[in-house]
């Protein structure tokens, strides 16, 4: 049996008064080195990292000239989105890494999805402890 010593927690949060979950710093850096740091659920349902447009305007990113895709959520739904090539970097972990990302002006909340980002990392949801633990792979 495989033991993952993790190096990283990240408590739960409540924002305004919503149930804890699994928020997480995330800096974003646009292609021009600025960046933003905002809170993004880590969601391993979640196929792709998927932020509000608010958050690629704030970077200065023309978010609806990126690549046009339509993606589906478990309840049948599907809302457009534009894709974007960006680094991203989950805080505490020092090193930022490619990512797929996806700015749509219909999602509600920001979402650190398992495209790129679990590949590079171990991940572990601990309920009990309203915690995530990581370590870069």
């Amino acid at each position: 049996m495989t033991t993952v010593d993790f190096t990283h927690r990240i408590k739960y949060r409540s924002i305004l008064g919503s149930p804890k979950r699994p928020y997480s710093p995330v800096r974003l850096f646009a292609t021009d080195g600025s960046s933003i740091r905002v809170l993004g659920i880590i969601d391993s349902g979640a196929d792709a990292c998927t932020f509000r447009h608010d958050v690629a305007d704030s970077l200065g990113i023309k978010w609806s000239e990126g690549d046009k895709i339509e993606i589906t959520g478990v309840e049948g739904s599907g809302i457009v989105a534009y894709q974007h090539h960006l680094l991203l970097q989950i805080e505490p972990i020092p090193s930022p890494i490619n990512c797929v990302v996806l700015f749509s002006d219909t999602v509600p909340e920001n979402l650190i999805g398992r495209e790129s980002v679990f590949e590079c990392m171990y991940i572990c949801f601990h309920e009990a402890n309203e915690s995530i633990y990581l370590r870069v792979a």
